[in-house]
């Protein structure tokens, strides 16, 4: 076969499916908008993107939260280059849509070429991207659009590596440029957890890589200057971390989603691995392919690759492995939760053992003594495939009481050592039973998709037996297996595409609910939350922070780095969630910590029935809902007379918590001191004139009676500063979650600002090292 024609099947493998899912898509019919795409990243992005067309990075905003660093949260991607150009340039539909399968192609691309780099032919290189871009690794998204970005620059990397362990004394210095690039890229494309984790299966690669062990000094020059290429990301990031939910957390947070061993069955029976909440799928095929290094002599790569996948998944077990666990419990180290996210590793090293193995499927001699040892063993694995669900099925059946039995004293355990159990004994107990029931029709012999995978291993074992050694039949079998293969997984088991891709622009036409909002947020300061029902799934019609899409306020707020102090204050009320859930919907709690909603500027509720609350105004009514205002919601920035000072966290809480808690005529503040200029008798107000209102600066005169303190009702977050009369003071955390300042009797000037000089400078030093990089590259090339 000519190269031309051997690169046609590179071409079909990728291009089949590529079309099949992602055509909407290109032409923008449609997006990824459900789920967590559209509670935060549609939202944030499309906040970002007018920041950007208004000429300013959005490093505050007050438009969750109680206020938030927008471009601190990772997955935002503020400083990406793609982002920077495409959002500054593109309409945001088109921008935020092709962002998704431009990933694709980058990723596929870099897959390709470092396959091809690596000697393998263009035919597996085209295998090997498409399983890279159509598993459960990248297509399957199954944790977000961030990982896809970060993990599109991951072979890339890797080629780069692979170029500077070849590369002379002369082109070594380009290639350390290059990959220094790439490095930045997988820091600020969204998702930085990953980038880290990345970093360790580049360093085990080169420790691993003979010729690479000599240029390890190299290999950490470049990464640190990834670093600063990146620098204005990680600083914020880092700084909003310090700060966030997850600081303090335990060992429980840091093992959450550790993959049981069990998942592994995921691997031949993708459903079984999504009812074990551990999805990842490489395809049957491409499983099988994966495997004859271990029965042949195998090649340098493949023995390296064998290695990073056995790590990789043995640091997705988490808990279930107890050196990682150990470690976890020795350093400390608890801020990382998910040890599923190692999965995206493991299925690449596979995705690059399979298409290694392809290539050997061609050249095979069906007749040699490894072939049959390879083919045998393939075939009782079909066997067991095959009889699995038979044997689990009939074992269920003679156990099925004693299981239930068992689960419900366990249940029943568990919930007597939860300090703070979400729902009653009873309710953990249907769901217990519900998930017997789902683990029944899992396992019968009579699920359509235990036939179907069943068949399909047949027919992949059917391929590799019939077909090695005889080019143009294996490249066709395989050609129609995989592309079937990967394509029935992605449009009905694969996690990325199920449900996230919807048609419409939700920004677009605001119903008469959404306007009354604005208008009302226009009038009056305030942030508005919803009220669905007590004890209800949530019927939100604008979930935080999808109300961004319309500049409208919202107290409560989504995001895994949810700065701590206001997550700790306001987390009870059930509209705040650092992605471990949120509190349920209590009226009690409503009514005995209403101090906090009013603390927090809660100045418009949106209900879905009419509610009890004391001084409650309803101002609107329509589409089963009722707008409510609240009149004893305090003002952005006021002033108080009265000062008590509760140092212990719990103690504070649980005051400002309490009917007690007078957030009109008092300040809690955590710092000791000894006289409080404050007259705790003096029960006047004071008087604030606004001045100026931005996200970042927020500016007032106060005329106060006596000696008072003004409270700055924004989340207490690094960075924030404060002037009197032009002067600077301190800065004090009020009421455990907002700022304060001292300002004295009489008439002040007072200007909080958010100062990012730091952000700043982070961002002129990573511009200089960009330029300078620039620079050199083609003054080399001019060489």
């Amino acid at each position: 076969m000519t190269g031309r024609r051997l690169s046609l099947y590179a071409v079909l493998f990728y291009g089949i499916l590529f079309f099949y899912f992602l055509w909407p898509l290109l032409f923008l019919k449609a997006t990824f908008l459900h789920g967590d795409y559209f509670n935060q990243f549609y939202p944030w992005t499309y906040h970002y993107a007018h920041a950007l067309r208004a000429g300013f990075i959005p490093y505050w905003t007050d438009q969750m939260g109680c206020g938030f660093p927008l471009a601190a949260e990772g997955q935002v991607g503020p400083f990406y280059g793609i982002h920077l150009a495409s959002y500054s340039f593109l309409p945001f539909y088109a921008a935020y849509t092709w962002n998704v399968p431009l990933h694709f192609l980058i990723g596929a691309a870099g897959f390709y070429a470092t396959l091809r780099k690596t000697g393998l032919s263009r035919d597996a290189a085209g295998f090997g991207a498409t399983l890279f871009s159509f598993s459960s690794l990248f297509g399957g998204c199954f944790y977000t659009t961030g990982t896809l970005r970060v993990l599109s620059w991951m072979p890339w990397c890797l080629w780069g590596i692979e170029h500077l362990a070849d590369s002379d004394e002369r082109s070594k210095r380009v290639w350390m440029a290059i990959l220094a690039v790439f490095f930045s890229q997988m820091w600020t494309a969204g998702f930085p957890q990953m980038a880290v984790y990345a970093f360790g299966y580049f360093l085990l690669y080169v420790l691993l890589k003979r010729n690479l062990r000599p240029h390890g000094k190299a290999f950490w020059g470049v990464w640190l200057l990834g670093v600063v290429l990146a620098l204005p990301a990680i600083l914020a990031t880092v700084e909003l971390a310090q700060v966030s939910s997850r600081q303090g957390q335990g060992e429980d947070f840091a093992l959450w989603g550790s993959v049981s061993p069990a998942s592994l069955a995921g691997l031949f029976f993708p459903h079984w691995g999504n009812f074990l909440k551990s999805s990842y799928y490489l395809g049957v095929l491409p499983l099988f392919l994966s495997s004859p290094a271990l029965f042949f002599k195998k090649s340098r790569p493949e023995k390296i690759f064998g290695i990073l996948a056995l790590v990789s998944f043995l640091l997705a077990l988490g808990k279930y492995n107890p050196l990682y666990f150990y470690f976890v419990k020795v350093s400390g180290l608890t801020a990382f939760r998910n040890p599923l996210k190692f999965t995206f590793f493991f299925i690449f090293s596979l995705a690059v053992l399979s298409a290694h193995g392809f290539d050997r499927v061609l050249e095979m001699d069906r007749n040699s003594v490894p072939f049959k040892r390879w083919t045998q063993a393939l075939f009782w694995t079909v066997v067991a495939l095959v009889a699995s669900p038979f044997i689990l099925s009939f074992l269920y059946w003679l156990s099925g009481d004693a299981l239930n039995h068992a689960a419900h004293r366990w249940i029943e355990g568990w919930f007597l050592h939860k300090s703070h159990p979400a729902r009653s004994l009873s309710a953990y107990q249907a769901m217990g039973e519900e998930w017997l029931l789902g683990l029944k029709r899992l396992l019968d012999f009579r699920n359509p998709w235990n036939i179907y995978f069943s068949v399909l291993a047949a027919a992949s074992f059917f391929v590799i037996r019939f077909s090695a050694g005889r080019k143009r039949l294996f490249k066709g079998f395989c050609l129609a297996v995989v592309v079937l293969d990967l394509a029935v997984f992605g449009r009905f088991l694969g996690i990325g595409f199920i449900g996230n891709v919807r048609s419409g622009h939700p920004e677009a036409h605001p119903d008469a609910l959404v306007n009354r909002l604005v208008e009302f947020q226009k009038e009056k300061d305030g942030y508005f939350v919803e009220w669905t029902g007590e004890g209800r799934a949530r019927n939100e019609i604008l979930e935080p922070s999808s109300q961004m899409l319309f500049g409208l306020r919202h107290a409560g707020a989504y995001s895994p780095l949810l700065i701590k102090r206001y997550d700790e204050l306001a987390h009870d009320l059930g509209f705040l969630d650092a992605s471990l859930g949120r509190a349920e919907l209590s009226l009690a709690t409503w009514k005995s910590e209403r101090a906090i909603l009013n603390l927090i500027g809660v100045r418009w509720i949106v209900s879905t029935e009419r509610l009890g609350l004391e001084d409650l105004w309803l101002v609107w009514e329509g589409r089963g809902r009722f707008i409510y205002e609240n009149l004893d919601a305090r003002p952005l920035v006021y002033g108080v007379y009265r000062v008590k000072n509760i140092p212990e966290k719990s103690a504070r809480l649980a005051y400002l918590k309490s009917p007690a808690f007078q957030p009109d005529r008092e300040v809690v503040l955590e710092e000791k001191m000894e006289t409080p200029p404050l007259q705790p008798t003096f029960s006047g107000r004071a008087d604030v004139q606004m001045l100026r209102n931005t996200p970042e600066s927020v500016e007032v005169l106060i005329d106060a009676q006596s000696e008072s303190f003004v409270i700055f009702r924004n989340a207490a977050y690094p960075g924030w500063k404060v002037t009197v009369d032009g002067q600077g003071q301190k800065l004090f955390p009020a009421d455990h979650a907002f700022c304060g300042v001292f300002a004295g009797k009489g008439r002040h000037r007072v200007h909080f600002f958010y100062d990012h000089r730091h952000l700043d400078m982070a961002l002129w030093v990573a511009a200089g090292a960009w330029i300078f990089l620039v620079v050199y590259l083609w003054k080399s090339k001019q060489k």
